[in-house]
């Protein structure tokens, strides 16, 4: 069990109520934008640029609230905690790089479409797995239904290709999909080369919770600097969900 000194309690302590009140700060910024998306297109098709914002926003929302509610950091939450903090911070990403965009439909078709292919890809291995699933359990009359499932995913990928393809000019470049390219993408930006470093930077810290390496063994466990760190990203967070609230909310408006 970790041992805290007087002082390093107090700063527990200190950065664990920080967190929490700038994390509890940024709900009713991502309620209010939630609200105004569902308002400005509750009778119209909303785009899919925005469909992927609001759906985005709703994600972080529930994460954020989670973390709200949940115990500080400590040996017995530690990782979950830092892994829906990995979540929030790559939904921010995706967000970011979405909103600074929603003027460039070329690039956003390409986006949407290479993160739907990246999914339809998913299902189908996750279809395939569950074929062999349930070959090895002997229950070989359930195979057909995951036959039909691939060849009905096969079509839909067929399906966005062709649907990207009529849409854009873009026939051979693939859209970005990677949080890496995004970072890189931040960077050849002078006016957003700040959220690399705002957002980046604490998803790959958390990245080394995500994946275990015995190099980074350490992440694995509880230490005094937990608390430190969160208070530290809660910020980072909330600026960003500011910039990002007002960004979309000027571009809802422009009409």
């Amino acid at each position: 069990m970790t041992k805290f000194s007087p002082e390093q309690f107090e700063d527990y302590r200190n950065h664990s109520l920080s967190f929490r009140d700038v994390t509890k700060d940024c709900l009713p910024l991502l309620t209010k934008m939630g609200q105004l998306i569902h308002d400005e297109f509750k009778d119209k098709d909303a785009p899919r640029s925005i469909v992927f914002c609001h759906d985005i926003i709703k994600r972080v929302r529930e994460n954020l609230f989670f973390l709200t509610e949940s115990n500080p950091p400590q040996e017995n939450n530690s990782i979950p905690l830092q892994l829906i903090l990995r979540s929030v911070f790559g939904d921010l990403i995706m967000l970011t790089y979405i909103v600074d965009n929603l003027g460039n439909k070329e690039t956003i078709s390409a986006f949407l479409c290479a993160n739907d292919l990246d999914a339809v890809k998913g299902k189908r291995t996750f279809a395939d797995c569950e074929k062999e699933f349930l070959i090895l359990c002997g229950k070989e009359d359930w195979v057909n239904f995951f036959d039909s499932k691939q060849e009905e995913l096969s079509d839909t990928l067929n399906d966005i290709v062709a649907s990207f393809r009529s849409k854009t000019q873009l026939k051979k470049k693939a859209g970005i999909t990677k949080i890496s390219e995004i970072a890189e993408y931040y960077k050849s930006k002078s006016e957003l080369k700040p959220l690399r470093a705002i957002l980046f930077g604490p998803f790959k810290m958390l990245s080394q919770v995500e994946h275990y390496a015995n190099e980074n063994r350490s992440y694995s466990y509880f230490n005094t600097n937990v608390a430190f760190f969160f208070h530290r990203f809660a910020l980072n967070y909330k600026f960003v969900i500011e910039w990002m609230c007002k960004e979309l909310e000027t571009y809802l408006k422009r009409d």
